[in-house]
């Protein structure tokens, strides 16, 4: 069959030119970072609750929130993301292929390569390993072939799932419609069993990002109570009023700008703080939370926190293992979205290939001698 009667037949095509949601459609539903410190454990438990009920809006949202203000999180995420970007990849053709399949899967290869920000597309794939999913529109053009011509990554909180039946729905103007066919790329990526509102891997961290807020807010407090020792006036009996306001001002410029003036008939001490604390303690267990973190995301801590006391090269080498199995879970649950989402598409439509004999996109994961996770 020619490549343009298999385009002719297929029953579903995509809409060329035509999006449903589109570069900017996350200001529908913009962030609100004015309740950034409002994150607290009774919040995740209401966004989560509604996630189970479809609404996945709120929770998509203190998600974006943690990823940017928990610089912890972002950068073992990011660790954990580039494990999966740097790899290479490569297209195998159908088993027992002919001559024309390999050269059909060469040309395949070389489009795939060839849509523009390709290699930003395939990051934001992996988004879903910290989200529970990614959802990236696919902008269709025509020409020698049909290509997508752009892919927009759109954000989590425009989504919602259809609660008979769990499918993912974009939300207009708060409403649920379905994707289009052919028009996304959509991964689900599960950190542990569950529906895809629950099975994200921040759906663990939220909770460990709550409770290190806390310890960060009466740190900052404790701070600002102790930091600085009282500085208590003294002056002589007989002055007035005045003379009394400007040894306050003069106290107080000393707590803001590290200097005042007073005559020399006035005294300024300062009593420093009983010691019932200090902020190592706040910072041991910011430590304690943020070790949690690490081991979530990258199943230890040595690559992020490592003590030069336990941190052991035996140690280490147990702990990469635990890494790269990790890597290869990543890179096997995001391996047949690819192919099904994107490379399927792209064969089909252009007439490449059957969907029995569809070539396969797979990562190259063989060992190497830097280690994963640096």
């Amino acid at each position: 069959m020619s490549r343009r009667k298999q385009k002719v037949a297929l029953t579903v095509k995509p809409k060329v030119g035509e999006v449903q949601a589109g570069p900017r459609a996350a200001q529908a539903h913009p962030l609100n970072y004015l309740s950034v410190s409002t994150i607290d454990p009774s919040r995740l438990a209401s966004a989560f609750a509604a996630a189970d009920q479809g609404y996945l809006s709120e929770q998509a949202k203190l998600y974006e929130l943690i990823e940017e203000q928990d610089t912890h999180v972002f950068g073992d995420m990011t660790k954990r993301r580039l494990a999966i970007t740097s790899l290479g990849f490569k297209f195998d053709p159908p088993k027992d292929a002919n001559q024309s399949e390999i050269d059909r899967t060469v040309e395949l290869e070389d489009s795939v390569r060839s849509i523009p920000r390709f290699a930003d597309m395939h990051f934001d794939i992996t988004d879903a390993i910290s989200k529970g999913f990614s959802a990236q529109e696919m902008e269709w053009g025509t020409g020698d072939l049909w290509l997508p011509k752009q892919v927009h990554f759109i954000p989590q909180r425009m989504f919602q799932t259809e609660m008979g039946t769990g499918v993912l729905q974009y939300l207009r103007n708060g409403l649920g419609e379905p994707l289009r066919p052919f028009g996304w790329v959509v991964h689900s990526h599960r950190a542990k069993s569950g529906y895809i509102e629950s099975a994200a891997l921040f759906r663990v961290l939220a909770w460990a990002y709550a409770y290190k807020a806390y310890d960060i807010m009466d740190m900052q407090k404790f701070l600002e109570l102790y930091g600085l020792p009282l500085r208590l006036g003294k002056y002589p009996a007989g002055i007035d009023s005045k003379q009394r306001d400007e040894l306050l001002k003069a106290v107080r410029n000393i707590g803001n700008n590290g200097a005042g003036v007073i005559p020399n008939t006035m005294t300024i001490d300062f009593i420093q703080a009983a010691k019932a604390g200090t902020v190592d303690d706040f910072l041991k267990a910011v430590e304690w939370w943020e070790r949690k973190q690490s081991i979530a995301i990258l199943g230890g801590t040595l690559t992020s926190q490592a003590d030069g006391k336990t941190s052991t090269n035996a140690l280490g080498n147990v702990h990469n293992e635990v890494r790269r199995e990790i890597m290869l879970h990543d890179a096997q649950q995001i391996e047949p979205t690819i192919n099904q989402q994107l490379i399927q598409p792209i064969a089909l439509i252009n007439g490449m290939f059957t969907a029995d004999r569809m070539p396969k996109f797979t990562y190259l994961t063989e060992e190497t001698a830097a280690p994963y996770f640096r």
